[in-house]
């Protein structure tokens, strides 16, 4: 193409129109709840396929031959609304139908890796990979606190605030806690017994010593009560409750340190990802109430947190600083620029680039050696 072209999205990541640079309508498009498209003109009608060869359409998938979708680790088919292939993670997803799409509810869930969600860390990832903390953890305590997560929760687990305790205040908390036990531990290597009986504490709202923690257990409280609500709804489903486990930890965190399959994600850009979008919110959602209130409305903060999460950071920053860090019209920055306060936005692109300089000193760990590569 020759021309500039944005995509508009509905809540579930559907592709419902593309505009031009005014603003005008060019392409609309309309789904079944199982993502079978109609291309349809700026007008309504029906079209056989896109003028605009555009691809990108139900929840972000990309359309490939025969109307499939690509979801990086599975092909996905609208026409018999489930996957081509079975659950890289098997039954430990927690279905027994190992092809099932999206619960069968495609309207209320998203799947845009092809892999189950694994909702909330009781051990956030920007705990277990910090300089002061990684260089203490055996590998069995690696991969167990990376794969001690809730499973998935209704609503979808976000960086929110619950039970009155924002995310970013809660990483903190168990940051320090982290830390307090290493120090108790007299300079030994924490062990996999260790870290279990560590994330038992956090995950019962309790700190490293067996005393409850108010705030960590409001958290973690409204953290089980939506994985429980989860459940409920799905209440044929078998597995759930294991991914809560101490026998299934390190399993889960071998998984989400490599990635499944034959086409792996890489694992390290995941977790930096995953590390930036902790740094972004504790900085920005939990500090500035009118960025927080930019941010909420903002498509292209959601496009990054979106692309930071699945360790595509390039793709990320162009969201939030523009093609080539242009800091052009069309990203986030510009956006706070105009509703929030031009010296903030400052602020934040200078406090970003200093948090990645960090992040990418704790990627270096050692301890991150052991987390695999695309293709290796």
């Amino acid at each position: 193409l020759d021309e500039r072209l944005y995509a508009l999205q509905d809540a579930n990541w559907n592709t419902t129109a593309l505009i031009n640079t005014s603003g005008t309508t060019q392409e609309r498009y309309t789904y079944t709840p199982f993502g079978q498209v109609t291309f349809r003109d700026s007008s309504g009608s029906t079209l056989s396929s896109s003028a605009k060869d555009w691809v990108f359409l139900h929840q972000g998938g990309e359309r490939i031959a025969a109307g499939d979708y690509e979801f990086r680790n599975r092909i996905y088919s609208p026409t018999l609304g489930r996957w081509l292939s079975n659950d890289p993670l098997g039954f430990d997803a927690g279905d027994q139908n190992l092809s099932r799409y999206s619960n069968n509810n495609p309207t209320n869930f998203l799947d845009s890796l092809g892999l189950a969600a694994v909702g909330h860390h009781w051990v956030p990832i920007s705990a277990l990979t910090d300089v002061d903390i990684s260089r203490w953890l055996s590998l069995d305590a690696y991969q167990i606190g990376m794969g001690a997560y809730s499973g998935p929760t209704d609503p979808p687990h976000c960086f929110n605030t619950y039970g009155g305790v924002s995310h970013a205040e809660y990483n903190k908390l168990i940051k320090e806690e982290l830390k307090n036990l290493i120090k108790k531990n007299n300079g030994k290597t924490i062990s996999a017994s260790k870290m279990i009986e560590f994330i038992e504490n956090i995950r019962n709202g309790k700190d490293h010593t067996g005393t409850i923690n108010p705030k960590i257990q409001a958290f973690n409280n409204a953290i089980s009560a939506e994985r429980a609500n989860y459940i409920a709804i799905n209440p044929k489903k078998r597995g759930f409750q294991n991914t809560q486990g101490p026998s299934q930890w390190q399993n889960q965190g071998k998984w989400y340190l490599e990635g499944p399959g034959r086409n792996r994600i890489n694992g390290k850009a995941v977790i930096k990802g995953a590390m930036i979008v902790s740094a972004i919110g504790g900085w920005i959602l939990y500090d500035t109430p009118n960025a927080m209130a930019c941010a909420s409305e903002s498509n292209h903060f959601r496009m990054a947190m979106k692309s930071f999460s699945i360790g595509e950071i390039s793709k990320a920053e162009c969201h939030l600083f523009g093609a080539g860090n242009s800091l052009g019209s069309n990203c986030f920055y510009q956006e706070l620029m105009d509703k929030v306060d031009p010296k903030f936005a400052i602020l934040f692109r200078e406090g970003y680039y200093a948090k990645i300089e960090e992040i990418n000193r704790q990627c270096e760990n050692p301890i991150m050696r052991y987390t695999r590569q695309i293709g290796k």
